[in-house]
């Protein structure tokens, strides 16, 4: 049936990656189809809503920084792939997902600065409720 879905072109390579771990002869057939002509990303989500995920914690840390001796070329475009420079946003569950991005130290300087003066209206200081405001923020000023 993967097979077939590949050879056919509904299913791409990473689809059946994503999927290897979630098929059994029960739910083949169906989950298959439901993730076939899908992406990556919208095959994260379908098995996110699947197999839900608890939120990953809140938190901000400080990563050890690395000595880079001779960058060679092709190096920016190894930066530009790497999903830890661009960051990631992964599925959870529905309407649920996980942020990592790296910021400097600037950026978390603003968050913990935007944290503290909107405690009126996130006591908790819950950084996704930050992030959501700062968005709508954002948004209303570009467009």
């Amino acid at each position: 049936m993967l097979a077939t879905a590949v050879a056919d072109g509904r299913l791409h390579l990473s689809g059946v990656l994503l999927l290897a771990a979630h098929l059994t002869d029960d739910n083949a057939e169906d989950l298959v189809a439901e993730a076939s002509g899908k992406s990556k990303a919208e095959i994260e989500v379908l098995l996110a809503r699947r197999a839900l995920r608890a939120d990953v914690p809140a938190r901000i840390e400080k990563v050890a920084h690395q000595i880079e001796l001779a960058p060679g070329p092709g190096d920016q475009v190894r930066k530009e792939k790497d999903p830890m420079h661009r960051g990631r946003i992964a599925p959870l569950a529905p309407e649920r997902f996980a942020l990592q991005v790296t910021i400097t130290e600037e950026t978390r300087a603003k968050l913990m600065k935007a944290q503290g003066l909107l405690r009126h209206q996130v006591p908790s200081g819950d950084l996704s409720e930050l992030l959501d405001l700062a968005a709508d923020a954002l948004l209303e000023k570009v467009e």
